[in-house]
């Protein structure tokens, strides 16, 4: 972006954006149909490991009467909202289930060991040679959030510092400047190998 108003975050970035908001807690669970009628979200997606450990059933298949209950609960509440649903699995298994976002086509994702600032991730994602980029980040990451030197520099969203979660393990790195774009040459290179596989 080469404003920052609200029209060209608009524009660039909300205009395209996908929000899938993940279901494997319980809470979430309890919650699904509130979480599938709300605006923001573009379809739903399940985690059905932590969903089956949630349950008291981890690793158990999707014919765990438990899992069964919860999938169909979640397929209920997308339909009802008329938005699909997403979880990983073969594609028979997941039509049976009732599962409607299947990916293919020209589409890569770039999943990052920290939670991407939206400058950042946009650079990627612009610079992708692929139609279709998913930037995915942990917001549990090794290195908190990744920002750009400009919001280094700005000290936004701690990325200038260590942030702590005491009660997993401690500290976390922030990154220095420069390391960002190395991040991104990296991704844009894997990107490119890629599409030159297929």
């Amino acid at each position: 972006m080469n404003e920052y108003t609200y029209n060209a975050f608009r524009t660039t970035v909300e205009d395209h954006l996908i929000i899938i908001p993940q279901i494997e807690t319980k809470r979430g669970l309890d919650n699904v149909r509130e979480v599938a009628v709300h605006e923001l979200t573009t379809a739903l997606g399940v985690g059905p490991f932590d969903l089956s450990a949630q349950l008291g059933v981890c690793g158990e298949s999707f014919d765990n009467p438990r899992m069964h209950e919860a999938l169909d609960q979640i397929c209920v509440a997308a339909v009802e909202s008329q938005k699909p649903v997403w979880m990983i699995g073969t594609v028979t298994q997941l039509r049976k289930l009732g599962i409607s976002f299947i990916c293919f086509g020209d589409v890569a994702a770039a999943f990052s060991p920290g939670e991407n600032i939206t400058a950042a991730g946009m650079k990627l994602w612009m610079r992708s040679p692929f139609a279709h980029t998913l930037i995915c980040g942990d917001t549990d990451g090794l290195f908190g959030y990744i920002g750009d030197h400009l919001e280094i520099d700005r000290g936004g969203y701690e990325t200038d510092s260590h942030w702590k979660m005491l009660y997993i393990d401690g500290c976390r790195l922030a990154l220095t400047k420069g390391n960002v774009d190395k991040i991104l040459d990296a991704g844009v290179d894997l990107f490119r190998q890629l599409q030159s596989t297929n």
